[in-house]
């Protein structure tokens, strides 16, 4: 498996968005009122796997690979969000195997890519019961 995961790592590198993509002028107010607007309207056009290329079904299931394979792997894609301005809020504590699960469900998640600015990935509900994240949710915290 290991082979497989520096190749899952290198294809995942090269799904980074590219440093020529990037904006070349400053944002005026309408770019980020438009980003906004965009954004607001919950209307995302495709999913993450539509604008990188990734597949969810090249990652494999979190029982065939070891803490240290999905560390790594959920290392890459936090990358990965990066350079799309996207980032998973994702507490520390969480165990390797559920941040993997986690990290690679947003292949399938809508997105929409903000040209200025930063998604966020935001698992807590603010409600403790049913919650995704379970023990690890910060709102446990404000209780």
């Amino acid at each position: 498996m290991d082979t497989y995961v520096k190749h899952l790592i290198e294809d995942i590198r090269s799904a980074h968005r590219a440093k020529e993509e990037e904006p070349n002028r400053e944002e005026t107010f309408e770019d980020h009122i438009r980003d906004v607007e965009r954004f607001i309207s919950g209307d995302a056009e495709h999913t993450l796997t539509y604008h990188c290329g990734l597949k969810y079904e090249a990652f494999p299931p979190a029982d065939r690979l070891n803490d240290d394979q999905m560390t790594t792997i959920s290392k890459a894609l936090d990358d990965l969000l990066e350079s799309w301005n996207a980032h998973a809020d994702i507490p520390e504590e969480v165990p390797a195997k559920m941040r993997y699960q986690l990290m690679v469900s947003l292949l399938n998640t809508p997105f929409t890519f903000m040209s200025y600015g930063n998604t966020g990935f935001d698992y807590c509900t603010g409600d403790p019961e049913g919650c995704e994240l379970g023990k690890y949710c910060r709102c446990l915290d404000l209780e």
